[in-house]
């Protein structure tokens, strides 16, 4: 039999007692062992009042954290702030507390340090292809290939000479 404990695998009985042993100075009440393959459930309680339970999946003892959310209608308030007299009123008032937010987040995105517009430097010009270059891609060319798209075989090419190799580059 094959049982699982703590990510354990566990296969011959002595090492099951090993298991338990180890488990016994945790002081665990109950320890439960789910096999891979589960046939039936088997309870068994030794000597010393540990409970070893087999097959079976134990739910989690540990305590499941849950939020509540308030059913129906709730009322939501917001501190408004009155330009007048510099006091802060509540308001709960759904046109009141969007306009609220609304200029809150615009005020807060506002930028107070002016943009410069920069302008970015374009690259140096790329260097020319020198005809030596060309000549090399020319020679490692394949011979007695088919022409690509523009039916311009290598042969042909090779056939230029060093004229053909300056008007390319």
């Amino acid at each position: 039999m094959l049982c699982t404990y703590n990510a354990r695998a566990v296969s011959t009985n002595a090492k099951l007692h090993a298991l338990l042993e180890a488990a016994g100075r945790i002081n665990y009440h109950a320890i439960a062992l789910q096999e891979t393959k589960p046939r039936k459930t088997d309870v068994r309680q030794l000597s010393d009042g540990t409970l070893i339970i087999r097959g079976e999946k134990v739910p989690s003892t540990r305590k499941k954290k849950s939020k509540e959310v308030p059913q129906g209608p709730c009322r939501l308030s917001c501190s408004a702030d009155n330009t007048t007299k510099r006091v802060r009123a509540r308001t709960s008032s759904r046109k009141e507390m969007k306009s609220i937010t609304m200029r809150f987040y615009a005020n807060f995105f506002r930028s107070s340090t002016p943009v410069s517009n920069s302008v970015i430097p374009t690259g140096e010009i790329p260097p020319r292809i020198l005809p030596a270059e060309v000549r090399v891609a020319i020679k490692i060319m394949k011979t007695a290939t088919v022409p690509g798209p523009d039916h311009v075989s290598a042969d042909l090419l090779r056939a230029g000479g060093h004229r053909l190799h300056e008007i390319l580059a």
